[in-house]
């Protein structure tokens, strides 16, 4: 029998093998009159020149002689891999493949075009692995599609009013002049204006927004009816004159006070008036030299009869201002010892006293102390409960040894630990369980934290602990009982995990139906957390229960429950199909246990990529949703509960959410107007409400005490700025001494050493100038 690509030649007893290329149309044949796939004809006008292969880019599937004419050209989007080819098999530069079905492989997909911000290098087709489009680094992109090579990545530039990665518009409030998208962003409007969305400079913030636009009072501040005590004016609204509603102001707009020492602070209520008055550092109203009267000191802690020295504390705290505190170790008098304190009052007199002034004592722990066994004394512990022993008395403790012991000493007239008796030694006993023997296989168990709960459990008696003995990050309930070998576990509760392993320990069922623990463990107890887990199989002998493994190895958010089959239950989703975006296979399945006239709540309901809560009534004739949780929305319409706070700072939902309120889910949100006084807060939008939470509201820190030119401004040639920059942060009572540095102009346009000493009123002992530089 003859087959393709042989021929049979008169004369012979076998068959003869075809050129390279050519082929025959059948067997028993005796002429090779084909062309074989991925070969045309040499010349269409001589067959017997024979067949040549088709080379890269074009296919043939052969034939007779007189039909093979030539080789067909590739589309735009493929090519051949290797020659001799019969279809297309290779995605051209530019372009990547998409699988489409599991057929044959020149059937599987197609050669797409290569979008914008992608590159594709080409290949074999059906290689998903090599043969795809590549996206560009991220902030950059591509000129238009079927980009050959990464070379053709360039750094994306945003058009103004956009901002970020993927160069998204400005939301309203806030504006950008564009640029390069790995460092753009959204600026927030100057106080007192707003924007629309998409700003594309803070010219385009022209929309005025409510603000305080007066000075607050004297009153406002409860400063004194006296000179010096008034609210500064015109400092304050050059600060303050543009402050939101809502929103807190700081400035220093007190006559008394001194550059840089103190401000007063406010909020701008609702009704465009300042209210929750603050006054930061000193107000100018001095104490000075004022004893302490006798109803002042009554109340604060006396050892012993120690009196007060009023002479000492009125030397120690004559420079003190309202709203001051002195502290002092040196008004106790005849000999004692100890801290007193008092806040200097508006009036300039002295509030309350507090502290304390004790008798001589004992410093330290006694130096040898016995100890025996590896056993400790503990210096610290000591300290603290016998370091106010008198002199010439004795103290006695047991917590300063470790484990065991007791040790006494006296305090000597010379204030030293003398006839020094007892001492610290070990645990003669140590119970049979204070092991983890027997208990090696319990995966992730911590044995310091066995040991430390169960050590001292008695032979025959058991020890369960769920969660507190197991490795950092991971939950569980163990159980074991002590023997005198060691411990033997309970089976069933002899594991800890990442996963939650216990059965939630109050799901809904409503009798007869049961709750099956065994059966929701065998299922869903290798739940990962953070994720979910539902079953209809746990429930006797209808009923679903859904829930979601927690962080701390608990299952939260329990839904459905288990019970018996009745009428009075809403089994449908009448009613909820007007609900926008709900999924409503998710309602039925969580809310399907719901009897009539109980009201299920969801927040896991939405279709992917939105979010909300959804609550509806069941009742005879279907659900009846709740006005107000009735939508699921794409924006993050509820402020974050989150946001890192530090006292006095504070966090405002209500500007947060006028702000931020229409922000999508995807999208960014940033803003400084949701903090009071100081800060910033920037959060992510997603389908699981605001992540992604950074910055925080705080109170800023004062200025430094000599932040200021107060006392220098009549040194000829001295550059305010560069004094401040140099030389602001020089401690009280400090001298800064600079040369050349702090004159005016570049390049010593003026020169000389100008030098000061830094004090709570500003710069004083000046010397020095700055001058035009000597010529000749």
């Amino acid at each position: 029998m003859l087959l393709p690509v042989q021929i049979w030649t008169e004369g012979s007893s076998v068959c003869t093998v075809c050129r390279t290329g050519q082929t025959n149309g059948a067997q028993g044949s005796s002429v090779c009159d084909w062309c074989a796939p991925g070969y045309k004809m040499v010349n269409v006008s001589n067959p017997a020149a024979g067949c040549n292969a088709c080379g890269e880019g074009t296919v043939s599937l052969g034939g007779p002689f007189n039909a093979t004419r030539s080789c067909q050209s590739c589309d735009r989007s493929r090519y051949t891999w290797r020659q001799e080819r019969t279809y297309c098999n290779a995605c051209r530069a530019g372009f990547g493949w998409i699988n489409i079905t599991n057929s044959n492989p020149n059937l599987v997909g197609i050669c797409q075009d290569c979008p914008v911000g992608t590159w594709g290098p080409g290949g074999q087709a059906g290689n998903i692995t090599t043969t795809t489009c590549r996206a560009c680094p991220p902030g950059y992109t591509t000129l238009g599609g079927q980009a050959l090579t990464r070379d053709a990545c360039f750094e994306r530039r945003c058009a103004p009013g956009t901002a970020g990665l993927t160069c998204a518009a400005c939301s309203p409030g806030l504006w950008s002049a564009g640029g390069n998208a790995t460092t753009s962003f959204c600026r927030p409007c100057p106080v007192g204006t707003s924007s629309a969305a998409g700003a594309p400079s803070s010219a385009a913030c022209n929309i005025t927004v409510a603000v305080c636009s007066t000075a607050p009072t004297r009153t406002v501040f409860s400063l004194p009816d006296g000179p010096g005590f008034t609210v500064d004016a015109t400092n304050w609204l050059t600060k303050c004159g543009k402050t939101l509603r809502g929103s807190r102001c700081r400035a220093q707009a007190n006559e008394l006070c001194p550059d840089g020492i103190c401000s007063l602070s406010a909020t701008c209520d609702a009704t465009g008036k300042w209210i929750e008055p603050g006054i930061d550092g000193t107000t100018g109203a001095v104490c000075g030299s004022s004893p302490m009267p006798p109803k002042t000191a009554a109340g604060w802690i006396i050892f012993d009869g120690a009196p007060l020295d009023p002479t000492a504390w009125a030397a120690a705290c004559s420079n003190k201002y309202q709203r001051q505190t002195c502290s002092t170790t040196a008004a106790c008098g005849q000999g004692f010892k100890g801290n007193l304190s008092a806040v200097c009052q508006a009036d300039g007199s002295w509030g309350q006293l507090s502290g304390e002034c004790r008798s001589n004592t004992c410093a330290g722990a006694p130096p040898n102390v016995p100890v025996s066994g590896g056993a400790t004394f503990i210096t610290a512990a000591w300290t603290q409960i016998c370091g106010v022993t008198p002199r010439g008395s004795n103290c006695t403790t047991s917590d300063a040894c470790t484990p065991d012991g007791s040790v006494t000493a006296t305090c000597s007239a010379a204030g030293t630990w003398i006839n020094t008796s007892g001492g610290c030694s070990l645990n003669p006993t140590t119970p049979p369980c204070a092991n983890t023997k027997g208990l090696e296989a319990v995966p992730w168990l911590d044995s310091a934290k066995w040991i430390a709960q169960c050590g001292n459990t008695a032979v025959g008696q058991t020890c369960s602990k769920t969660n507190t003995i197991c490795a950092g990050g991971f939950v569980g309930t163990v159980s074991a009982v002590c023997f005198a070998a060691g411990w033997q576990v309970i089976q069933g509760q002899d594991r800890c995990g990442d996963t939650c392993s216990i059965a939630p320990p109050n799901p809904p069922v409503n009798p007869p139906g049961q709750f099956n623990s065994f059966a929701w463990n065998s299922i869903c107890g290798n739940t990962p957390r953070g994720s979910r887990c539902s079953t209809t199989d746990a429930c006797s002998p209808e009923g679903s229960v859904s829930a979601t493994c927690g962080a701390d190895g608990s299952w939260t958010n329990l839904t459905g429950g288990c019970f018996q089959s009745a009428t009075d239950r809403c089994f449908t989703n009448n009613g909820m199909t007007l609900v926008p975006n709900l999924d409503l296979d998710t309602w039925r399945f969580e809310c399907s246990a719901t009897r009539f006239g109980q009201t299920c709540v969801l927040t896991t309901a939405c279709k992917s990529g939105f979010l909300g809560t959804i609550s509806a009534l069941c009742t005879t004739t279907g659900w009846r949703v709740n006005a107000g949780q009735d939508t699921c929305t794409d924006t993050c319409t509820i402020a974050p509960t989150n946001v890192p706070v530090t006292a006095p700072g504070s966090f405002n939902s209500a500007a947060w959410n006028s702000i931020c309120g229409n922000t999508k889910v995807g999208s960014n949100c940033t803003t400084t107007d949701a903090c009071t006084p100081d800060g910033f807060v920037s959060a992510t939008c997603s389908t699981a409400g605001w992540v992604n939470i950074a910055g925080s509201c705080f109170k800023a820190a004062p200025p430094p005490p000599c932040a200021t030119i107060n006392g220098m401004k009549n040194v000829p040639w001295l550059d305010s700025d560069k004094w401040i920059a140099q030389c602001g942060n020089t401690a009280l009572g400090q001298v800064c001494s600079k040369t050349n540095t702090v004159c005016v102009g570049l390049d010593n346009f003026t020169v000389g050493t100008v030098s000061a000493r830094c004090t709570s009123t500003g710069w004083t002992e000046v010397t020095g100038q700055c001058d035009f530089p000597a010529t000749g």
